[in-house]
């Protein structure tokens, strides 16, 4: 009798622990149950890649620092613009017509803060995981985009405000400045996710090598400087002033853009893992 009330009593709280276990599990840990996090990840399979990409950002400070360093940069100049003066500021740099080369200031910061260019591969020799979830390449791509678009937003949303206000920027000026900050924006994030595409280094004992030292960082920092050389080498060259030079440059990029982003959304799988 003893035996079949123990056995009973062992049968129940097994049934009752197999019943409850996600719930007790989220309780002690304070992780979302599978099933809400399976719901979450079906309403919107892109917000859940997206923060898995944030918080790769956010738990590496090399991979903050040096994929992040403009956008700080632009944040640090428009604090710096609260307490001095934009001729006292810019000339400590060399720049006598601050206003005019504000626009090409911005897109070198924007240019050299590009997390895709390393976003894949950080994935390591786990590149294959993110394959097995069941998202389409186009959504793994534009969560990686987006972390970099997203950065570029906030630094601009935080730094124009005050940019307007320092420099006394008419309406024109400040579409002018949007929209060559977009146009770089854009053009970084997709040239440098592209080329981390085709050139990735999935084999690595320390992110620094790939962070840093990899040929796609390499690459796509070339590219990010050619494109800021561009407008000045324009307007020595025909003459123009330097306010429509980086006009056309935007142009360009805007397409360029565009073509480099029917080339990525036509990419079926990663390339293999190798050194």
């Amino acid at each position: 009798m003893l035996m079949f009330v123990s056995f009973a009593l062992t049968g129940l709280f097994l049934r009752y622990l197999s019943r409850n276990y996600l719930k007790m599990n989220q309780m002690i840990t304070g992780v979302k149950s599978e099933s809400k996090v399976y719901r979450s990840w079906q309403k919107s399979p892109f917000m859940a890649l997206y923060r898995r990409e944030f918080a790769n950002f956010v738990s590496s400070y090399l991979y903050m620092l040096n994929s992040g360093l403009g956008t700080i940069l632009i944040i640090v100049l428009a604090i710096s613009l609260c307490f001095m003066g934009p001729d006292v500021l810019f000339s400590s740099i060399g720049l006598r017509d601050s206003r005019e080369f504000l626009p090409l200031l911005l897109a070198g910061c924007l240019s050299i803060s590009n997390p895709a260019a390393v976003s894949i591969s950080l994935e390591g020799e786990e590149i294959w995981l993110l394959q097995t979830l069941p998202v389409s390449m186009r959504q793994i791509m534009m969560a990686k985009l987006a972390l970099t678009v997203s950065l570029h937003f906030v630094a601009l949303l935080l730094g124009l405000p005050v940019l307007t206000w320092r420099f006394s920027l008419g309406g024109l000026q400040v579409v002018d400045l949007v929209l060559i900050s977009l146009a770089y924006s854009l053009f970084t994030a997709l040239q440098g996710l592209v080329v981390n595409f085709h050139y990735p280094k999935f084999i690595w004992d320390n992110e620094m090598i790939v962070i840093k030292q990899s040929f796609s960082t390499i690459l796509s920092g070339g590219i990010g400087i050619l494109v800021l050389v561009f407008p000045l080498c324009l307007s020595l060259l025909f003459g123009m002033d330097l306010e429509m030079s980086l006009r056309i440059s935007a142009l360009g990029l805007l397409l360029l853009a565009a073509v480099l982003y029917r080339h990525l959304i036509k990419q079926g799988y990663f390339k293999e893992v190798h050194g």
